[in-house]
């Protein structure tokens, strides 16, 4: 029963860790870097035997139908790792029609809002194409863009650490005006989620970039006088709708 639950529960969604197949692989010693003693194999191996039959008395309710969904769990797995290699390969425009075509993204024309949904939950995309992609100008990838962030859990989350969960998915080119639009999205999801002590969503936008030149100060080698915390204060002041932000945030 555990073995199963391990394999539908992960192994078949496209954007959990496929543990049943890794443990398999490391039990059967595949992914040993030397051979394995023959008492040591042979006990791995016993240990597979039994994870295989526990997955092939489930599921027992309904058999015929559970498999086909299982079946095509793993179909739609498979099509989404292969769609995440898509869009850095195909570029944007013949990503979008090869996802259409294979049914990830549903009709030509396709929704902004589904292809938002569909970029967050791809597996391995890589950030810098999300990035290119999102912060187009055109109204429908500043839809697309709106729809991604607003996808992600900020609700439990100080700014800090939002931003890095979001900036650990998307890379932005360092033009001012994709950043700008990315900063509008983000300040409209994160005030929606956790406004905690911030009045509006300028006061969040003002925040946010304001966070990100400090990263850049404390990172970028060239600039020789760090910005310090009392300086940091001061260039935030009255930043919250005219008031100034709690000292401790």
């Amino acid at each position: 029963e555990l073995s199963s639950s391990i394999f539908t529960q992960l192994d078949c969604h496209h954007q959990r860790p496929q543990v049943w197949g890794l443990l398999v692989a490391h039990l059967s010693g595949r992914s040993a870097s030397e051979p394995l003693p023959h008492q040591e194999r042979a006990l791995r191996l016993g240990v597979c035997v039994a994870l295989l039959r526990g997955l092939s008395s489930a599921p027992a309710p309904a058999d015929a139908d559970a498999w086909r969904a299982i079946e095509r769990a793993l179909s739609r797995r498979d099509e989404a790792v292969a769609a995440a290699g898509q869009l850095e390969e195909l570029g944007v425009r013949e990503a979008i029609a090869a996802w259409t075509r294979s049914g990830l993204l549903g009709h030509s024309p396709f929704s902004p809002e589904q292809l938002g949904e569909l970029l967050f939950e791809l597996p391995s995309l890589p950030p810098r194409a999300v990035g290119e992609l999102i912060t187009r100008p055109e109204p429908e990838y500043v839809q697309t863009m709106r729809a991604y962030v607003d996808r992600f859990d900020f609700s439990s989350l100080g700014i800090t650490d939002a931003l890095r969960m979001l900036f650990s998915s998307t890379h932005v080119p360092g033009e001012a005006q994709k950043v700008d639009r990315l900063m509008q999205a983000f300040a409209s999801s994160y005030f929606k989620a956790a406004p905690g002590p911030f009045a509006s969503e300028d006061a969040v936008y003002v925040t946010a970039f304001s966070v990100m030149m400090l990263n850049t100060d404390l990172h970028n080698a060239a600039i020789r006088h760090k910005m310090t915390l009392e300086q940091f204060v001061r260039n935030n002041r009255k930043i919250n709708d005219g008031a100034d932000l709690p000292q401790e945030l």
